[in-house]
Parts: C-alpha cells; sequence; structure tokens
C-alpha cells in the first residue's frame, strides 16, 4: 500500500478509537480530510488502496467504513473503481438493512460499462440478496442462478440461508427447471429437497410419499451442510389427522362480538372445504363458550368428546390459565398470543412434545410493526419519531417500534405518548421545534430592524415517523404535519388508522401514510373467498379481521403439522403469507401499501 496513503489512514483509525464515544460530526470531519487526501492525486493505486481499506473494514468496523466511504468525492474516479466505489456502498446498505437504497448504487449507469467478470458476479450475487431480503424471490431466484454467481467464495451459511428462502418462495416450476442445469452438488441438493417441501404443498401429496423422499434424499446428501435445512421434528406429525376439532370462543359477554365475527369465519370456511371436496378437510366442529365455563373444565370436556385439535380461546387472559394437565394430547391454535412474563415455565416447555403443540396465531400488532419498520429501514431512514396513543396498547406498539427499529440500526428522536384530548398542531409544533425557528426568525428580523421572507422549516432532527391512532385522529395528525412544514416526512403506520371501508373523501387526509395491509384488503385478482370478507357485512360493526381470522384458523388445521414439520414452508391466507417459526408462533408476512389520492395502493 502507498506508504503516504497508510500512514493517514492509521491516523485516522487513531483518531476514530479516540474518538469513538464522541459525536458523529468529529469521525466526518476526520473523514473529510481523508476524502481531501485522495483527491489531491489522480493516482488509481491510491484510490485502489482506499477501497481495499473500506472493504477490509465493512465487517470489522462497518460504521468505520461507512464513515471513510461517506466522505469521498468519487466523481473523478476511472470506471474500474466507480464500479468498485458502488459495490462497497451497496454492500455497506446491505449490511444496515437500508435495501432498497443498496439497489440504487447497483442500478447507475456505470453498470452499463461493466466488463469485469467478478464485479458482475458481485453484482448478481448483491441484487440476489437485495430481492430475497425484499421478498421479491422471482427477481432474486433469476439473480442466484445468472452467470455463476455462486462460486466457492460466495456460497456461505448467509448465502445459503437466503437462497433457501428464495427456494421455499420461488415457483416450483423454476425450481425444477434449474435442477436440470445446476452442476454444483452442494446447489443441487438444495434444490432436491427445496422441491420436496414445495411438492408437500399439493394435497395430492400422500405423507408416505413425501417420508420416502425425505429419507432418499437424506440418504443421499447427508454429508453436506444443506442437512441443516432438513425437518427435525418427528415425522408422525404428516400422519396425524387433526379431524374433530373443538372451538373455545367468547359467544356471550364482553367479548361476544368478536367471538362471533371469528365464528363466521370459521363456519365458512368449513363449508367452503366440504363444497371443494378436498381429502384432508372432513374436519368435525364442536363450538363451546368460554363465559359460560372454566376453561380447563371446557378442554376436559373436549377431550371426552374424541377431540383431537382445538381452536382457541380468544381471551389472552385465559391462555394463561391453561393447566399442564389440559394441554396433553392435543393441538392448540390460540387466537392470541400468550402473556409471556406470565407463561408458566412447564407451559412453555409442554408446547414442544410432539404429541401437544400450541401454535400461537393473533392479529397480534407484532407483525404489523416488524413489517413497518422493516420497509422503513430498506428506504434508508436512520431516525424516527414515535407517536402512539397514551394507553396500554398505545404503548406496548411504542415499545415495539422502538425495540424493533433499534435492532434494525435505527435510533429515536423522540418518543411521544399523546392523550385523547391531543391538540395535534401544537404537538407537531413542539416536536419539531418549530417553537425554535420561530424565534431564531424574530431575532433575525430584530437584529436586520426590516421585514424579511423567511421561510419555517422543522429543524432536520428525524426522517421518519412511526404512528399508531384510531383513523379519526390519523386524519388530523397528517394535515396537522403539513401546517407545521414536516409533510415531507414520511409517516409509517399500523393497520389500526384504517376503517376497512373505501371512502375517499375520508382517506385523502391520509394520504402519503404508509401501512400493514391484509391479505384479504388486497384488492387484485381478487378470490371467491377474499370476496366474502370484503362482502362480511357491517351489520352490529363485525370486523372483517376477525371474519378472516376464523377463516385462517380453521384452514391452518389442515396444514399446521405441515408447517410445522417444514419450518419455513408458507401458505397464502387471508391475514397474510402464513409460516411457522421456530417458536411455534403462526407468523403473518404483510405488504406495505401506501394512501394515494384516498385510495390504497402500491
Amino acid at each position: 500500500m502507498n506508504t503516504k496513503l497508510a500512514n493517514w489512514i492509521l491516523l485516522i483509525l487513531v483518531l476514530f478509537l479516540l474518538t469513538a464515544c464522541q459525536t458523529t460530526k468529529k469521525i466526518s470531519a476526520t473523514n473529510k480530510n481523508f476524502s481531501k487526501f485522495i483527491h489531491t492525486s489522480t493516482d488509481d493505486l491510491l484510490i485502489n488502496d482506499s477501497l481495499i481499506e473500506i472493504r477490509n473494514n465493512i465487517d470489522k468496523n462497518l460504521l468505520l467504513a461507512k464513515a471513510l466511504a461517506t466522505e469521498i468525492n468519487y466523481s473523478k474516479f476511472s470506471d474500474t473503481n466507480l464500479i468498485e466505489y458502488c459495490l462497497l456502498r451497496s454492500l455497506i446498505d446491505i449490511k444496515e438493512y437500508k435495501y432498497e437504497i443498496a439497489l440504487t448504487w447497483l442500478n447507475k449507469p456505470i453498470f452499463n460499462k461493466i466488463k469485469n467478470a467478478n464485479s458482475i458476479k458481485q453484482m448478481y450475487l448483491l441484487k440476489a440478496i437485495i430481492h430475497t431480503n425484499l421478498a421479491n424471490y422471482r427477481t432474486a431466484f433469476k439473480y442466484w442462478f445468472t452467470d455463476d454467481v455462486l462460486t466457492n467464495h460466495s456460497i456461505n451459511d448467509e448465502n445459503l440461508d437466503l437462497l433457501w428462502t428464495t427456494l421455499l418462495n420461488a415457483p416450483e416450476t423454476d425450481v425444477a427447471k434449474q435442477l436440470n442445469k445446476t452442476n454444483t452438488r452442494i446447489i443441487t441438493s438444495m434444490l432436491e429437497l427445496a422441491l420436496i417441501f414445495q411438492q408437500n404443498k399439493q394435497y395430492s401429496i400422500p405423507a408416505e410419499t413425501t417420508i420416502n423422499s425425505l429419507n432418499s434424499w437424506k440418504k443421499k446428501w447427508q454429508a453436506y451442510p444443506t442437512i441443516k435445512y432438513f425437518p427435525r421434528d418427528n415425522e408422525a406429525l404428516l400422519f396425524s389427522n387433526l379431524d374433530n376439532v373443538a372451538v373455545l370462543l367468547p359467544l356471550t359477554g364482553p367479548l361476544s362480538a368478536a367471538g362471533r365475527d371469528i365464528q363466521e369465519g370459521i363456519i365458512t370456511a368449513h363449508f367452503d372445504s366440504k363444497d371443494a371436496s378436498l381429502e384432508d378437510t372432513n374436519i368435525n366442529l364442536q363450538f363451546y363458550d368460554t363465559n359460560k365455563q372454566e376453561i380447563n373444565e371446557i378442554i376436559t370436556q373436549a377431550k371426552r368428546n374424541n377431540c383431537n385439535a382445538i381452536i382457541g380461546p380468544l381471551d389472552k387472559n385465559l391462555l394463561n390459565e391453561l393447566s399442564v394437565a389440559s394441554l396433553s394430547n392435543i393441538t392448540f391454535i390460540t387466537l392470541n398470543d400468550f402473556i409471556t412474563a406470565k407463561l408458566p415455565k412447564k407451559i412453555n416447555k409442554i408446547q414442544k412434545y410432539d404429541n401437544n403443540r400450541i401454535y400461537q396465531f393473533s392479529l397480534s400488532v407484532d407483525d404489523e410493526v416488524l413489517a413497518l419498520t422493516k420497509c422503513a429501514r430498506s428506504k434508508g431512514h436512520d431516525k424516527a419519531i414515535i407517536v402512539v396513543p397514551d394507553t396500554p396498547q398505545g404503548e406496548k406498539t411504542g415499545d415495539l417500534y422502538k425495540m424493533y427499529w433499534e435492532s434494525l440500526g435505527g435510533s429515536i428522536a423522540s418518543y411521544i405518548k399523546f392523550p385523547k384530548t391531543a391538540d395535534f398542531a401544537k404537538m407537531f409544533e413542539n416536536i419539531m421545534h418549530i417553537d425554535d425557528s420561530n424565534l431564531r426568525i424574530n431575532n433575525i428580523k430584530k437584529i436586520l430592524e426590516t421585514n424579511i421572507d423567511a421561510a419555517i422549516s422543522a429543524k432536520a432532527n428525524t426522517d421518519v415517523l412511526f404512528l399508531a391512532a384510531s383513523p379519526e385522529e390519523a386524519r388530523q395528525i397528517k394535515p396537522a404535519m403539513s401546517y407545521q412544514f414536516a409533510k415531507d416526512i414520511p409517516v409509517f403506520a399500523t393497520s389500526s388508522i384504517y376503517t376497512d371501508i373505501p371512502s375517499i373523501t375520508n382517506d385523502t387526509d391520509l394520504d402519503g401514510i404508509r401501512l400493514p395491509v391484509y391479505g384479504w384488503q388486497n384488492r387484485g385478482n381478487t378470490s371467491d373467498i377474499q370476496q366474502k370478507v370484503l362482502n362480511f357485512n357491517k351489520k352490529r360493526n363485525q370486523n372483517k379481521n376477525l371474519y378472516a381470522l376464523g377463516i385462517d384458523a380453521y384452514n391452518l388445521i389442515t396444514k399446521i403439522n405441515q408447517l410445522a414439520f417444514f419450518h419455513n414452508n408458507s401458505t397464502r391466507g387471508l391475514t397474510g403469507n402464513l409460516h411457522v417459526n421456530s417458536d411455534l408462533k403462526v407468523i403473518k408476512e404483510l405488504q406495505i401499501m401506501r394512501f394515494k389520492n384516498g385510495k390504497l395502493v402500491k
């Protein structure tokens, strides 16, 4: 490495270590010196050495690598160095979960001139990683298998996991075609196993056939690292038939409206399955009112009636009253999440047993917040304001925003809990420090002793806002932000802001807000069952999400064992794309949409 450059880099590293606990401004100032030094010379070797130093620090010290890369003026780089620089910037953004920003670096015009085979492979590999993380699986599949991207150098645990996710979600026909083209044995083993997973989604594949296929695969490939994707649960799951189902719902009492919405969904799915005449849908249903009897007594009675599966209960408190004895030899699909802090250790342990499984399935806000924060981070946002109601549910949502956002590398500028009688204009004046801006302009007027034409702007201390609110509150918040010169700050909100009843007149004030959308709300290519949810009438304030939850809960009965056995496999539901994680929780993958002219658009 050039001696002069080496000395500068050493100085930067020393300064970085000395100022690690200080502000980013000091690091930035040091980088400007580095950037200025780099461009006092047009020596390609000197610049190339600087790019090598950035690459070497991406895994060792991402903050330093980013600081070095950000300040460099790359406008005079040669084509070769500019391509390398863009690849590095994309890789840094990938490490920070800023996938959409990472993609912009790879789509720059300079890549039309790319000739170096290694750089081409790097570009396609990064695009494969980005599109997998953005759930664009068909596009990701194309890049994974372009120009021999998967070399011995690029086949590592992280990339294999991403490729596996792509193979499980890409069209089965694409996976089958690629199997005939691939020569790399480790990739061949993944393609063969992925096809077994994919084919198992079909009702026509008997469990015995699946087990035989898996055993043949294991015998052939067990020495390969892809063995980690082989199902580890008891294969007896595939043979168990959940055909006598007890449904535990509050059909009277305070929660009866919610209970009956879910009940209607379950009944709808039951009769639809009979009409479809599918093999595994000959299910007998028994309904029990959890408002009239103690929960463990109901389960004991259901067992006497030969029930081998239970949907419910809905009440979170009832979940935590379940006794270990009542849980044996039965499969649960709950309609809420356990209160984790109160979950008895014995129950937490017993849910892992093969003869007793408790799958948590709910409309929990967790999945919404995770989808929102991932989407916001992908778009490059760093510093957030959290605005939620001053209620227990609001606080829970706000804490989830904070937890997920910080886990993705973001930071929190403000965390606001507003009361029912909030003055949103005043609230945003304080949040955005408009009062400080007004004060500065008034002081300038006094000093100059004249009127000035000055635009007040929000203090640049945030670039995204996370929101939880009612529809009525949300319709006040966006105009209040515009009034306080913060209209350009993107807003990501939970589904609580949407009434489920499209209204251009009412929803225009929500324009620009992004929110998670449940499967049934996406009106493209509407299926018959989706149309039933859309048409679910509003007498007694019926809730379409709960109705859809009931439909999905019933349909999960026929698929839950497969989803648990084939980890990471998914099924399309009305509440989202559903899969079971290692904690036996049913995760809903939600699409993020936004309001434009009062309508939801992608």
